[in-house]
């Protein structure tokens, strides 16, 4: 244990969210416990528990090392979020409401284009960061940034401009070949 209480934090960080904003406070809450195969994780989760007071939080013990508690935790954030009533945590009086106003534009994850030779050339910030993080010589890695590209769209959109399997695709610098699946 680095030498924190897990409970101390819980109060500090609900003291920021209160600040922010109240309405916040009063929504369910989902404390997730890592780290559960650390030894004396029984020990600080339970003293937690028994310091935790409250009946709008759900606590969900889990280990990343063993893969442990992830899928019940996703099931449980998408069920909470498909259920919550909708509030307007933003909304400000009408004091508060003076200021400048800022825009959000969506940026496409990524692009595609095609050079002289017919290649698909792939572009985009988010996509450009992840394969430059990668070992690509690992099977892993690779297998890793494949279904990366698929969660992302980039198999479909492909598709949908005409790649067939072997059709060269280059991000980065780097060139593979587009396979079908």
């Amino acid at each position: 244990m680095s030498g924190r209480d897990p409970y101390e934090d819980y109060v500090t960080i609900n003291e920021e969210i209160k600040a922010y904003n109240e309405v916040l406070t009063k929504r369910p809450q989902i404390v997730v416990a890592n780290k559960t195969d650390m030894p004396d994780s029984e020990e600080t989760l339970n003293a937690f528990l028994e310091k935790l007071d409250d009946d709008n939080v759900t606590v969900y013990r889990l280990s990343t090392l063993n893969r442990q508690g992830l899928h019940a935790l996703i099931e449980t954030i998408v069920n909470e979020l498909e259920n919550a009533p909708e509030i307007d945590a933003f909304e400000k009086s009408e004091e508060e409401q003076e200021g400048v106003l800022y825009k959000y534009t969506k940026k496409e994850p990524f692009v595609i284009t095609r050079d002289d030779e017919g290649t698909y050339v792939l572009s985009g910030e988010e996509l450009e960061r992840k394969i430059v993080m990668l070992d690509l010589n690992r099977t892993e890695s690779a297998r890793r940034f494949s279904r990366t590209m698929r969660q992302m769209g980039v198999d479909q959109a492909l598709r949908e401009r005409g790649a067939k399997d072997g059709d060269l695709v280059r991000l980065a610098g780097i060139e593979f070949e587009f396979i079908d699946e």
